[in-house]
């Protein structure tokens, strides 16, 4: 994908390039190029792992990795189960009902 981004006040080509998985979460490469391509700068991702290319300032640097997908965390789930103080008081007043007249 071809793309350009504004970093620093400096107006760069953004290439992004990946390998064909369900939303790039594995490996993938980032390159920024100055508008007549005299310089070059990247980022590369593989199993989690960033590397960068062409020594990046940090303004580039988080430029660059914010193109990378992150997954987002799994939901929380709830259990549906009763706590121990739940059940103990659901079976006390179930005894209690059957006790009284």
């Amino acid at each position: 994908m071809r793309t350009t981004e504004e970093i620093a006040g400096s107006t760069y080509e953004r290439f992004k390039i990946c390998v064909p998985r369900p939303k790039c979460d594995d490996t993938t490469i980032v390159l920024i190029f100055t508008p007549n391509g005299a310089q070059a700068w990247g980022a590369f991702r593989e199993k989690g792992i960033f590397s960068f290319l062409g020594n990046p300032s940090e303004a580039q640097q988080v430029g660059l990795e914010g193109q990378f997908y992150v997954p987002e965390p799994p939901p929380k789930t709830r259990s549906s189960a009763l706590g121990l103080g739940q059940f103990v008081n659901r079976t006390w007043l179930e005894l209690i009902k059957r006790v009284e007249p």
